[in-house]
């Protein structure tokens, strides 16, 4: 298993589950086949948020987690947004008759996730605010620690004196293990330039034409996102017709083939982060199973190496 050390100096799997898929639209039951193939192919952190799953991921995963008697998982939780609503309005519609319908229109669900994401309440970074996330998630989710917290939606303006020893305290407690902000490339960008020093982590999305990820003063940075750049690897594949030939004999690694492609890209951000997280989400368990954390994505660090100079990328 290629693993890595959080700031914490706890060990764990280096490519990391996302739980941005779990609840909201799927019920424990068809959440709890994703968690579990996630844990048979090997992912041993989790990456959650209160907003996750119209609110309800948090509650899902702790109780995987309890179920399956996993002291060894990690965990990263966010605080800073909330799914508009709360427990009524349109989370609660879809929870409780809605369902149904969203698992069997993809489409639909993919929509009515995007309007939700842009439906939440942002900039809740008053100390007392973030208190009481943190409290609440470490309940929700059946732990008395979490390994990561992050800042959800940060930005530079959102800093304070106050907020930093609240999170000071909060590690220096044992409540958490480290602290960073999650957010948009420019929000993250600007936050390493103008206050790195507080941060242990810095989380954002992963582009294939976008290689510098900011990273903290501890010189970590996790990446989310790569799944979603499988069709920016095909264009720069049309670009580079001899590409695919290219890797076949320099890493052994045929680009024709769909799951190949997969690793190929989880190379180039695995290369990207250095000791830090690659996060991958799906909510298809077929996707889920090919992506078995094992020994073989050590290789594909160094396939993702060449990736990264043959595309041209640094």
């Amino acid at each position: 298993m290629l693993t890595t050390s959080l700031a914490n100096g706890r060990v764990t799997s280096q490519l990391a589950f996302g739980c941005g898929g779990i609840g909201g639209s799927l019920n424990y039951a068809d959440s709890r086949k994703l968690l579990v193939a996630a844990w048979d192919a090997g992912f041993r952190h989790f990456d959650v948020a209160p907003s996750y799953g119209l609110g309800t991921a948090e509650a899902y995963l702790g109780r995987f987690l309890k179920e399956v008697g996993a002291k060894e998982a990690t965990l990263t939780t966010k605080a800073g947004i909330k799914a508009a609503g709360g427990s009524g309005g349109l989370s609660s519609i879809v929870k409780q008759i809605a369902r149904p319908i969203l698992n069997q229109i993809p489409s639909l669900r993919r929509k009515l996730g995007d309007r939700m994401r842009g439906a939440v309440t942002r900039g809740q970074f008053a100390p007392a605010d973030i208190r009481t996330s943190l409290d609440k998630s470490l309940k929700t989710l059946g732990v008395e620690h979490i390994d990561i917290f992050l800042m959800h939606e940060m930005h530079a303006g959102d800093l304070s004196e106050e907020l930093m020893a609240l999170l000071n305290d909060a590690v220096k407690a044992g409540k958490i293990g480290s602290f960073g902000a999650g957010s948009r490339r420019d929000a993250v960008a600007e936050l390493s330039m103008t206050a790195p020093d507080p941060f242990h982590y810095f989380q954002t999305s992963w582009e294939l034409d976008r290689p510098n990820l900011p990273k903290s003063a501890h010189g970590m940075s996790n990446c989310h996102g790569v799944l979603r750049q499988q069709q920016v690897l095909e264009i720069q594949l049309m670009k580079k017709p001899q590409l695919m030939e290219h890797m076949g004999c320099v890493a052994g690694i045929d680009l024709r083939d769909h799951e190949r492609k997969i690793d190929f890209l989880l190379g180039m951000a695995l290369a990207d982060v250095g000791q830090g997280l690659v996060i991958v989400q799906s909510s298809k368990l077929s996707r889920i199973r090919q992506l078995r954390v094992d020994d073989r994505y050590a290789n594909i660090v160094n396939i993702g190496k060449l990736g990264n100079a043959a595309l041209e990328r640094n």
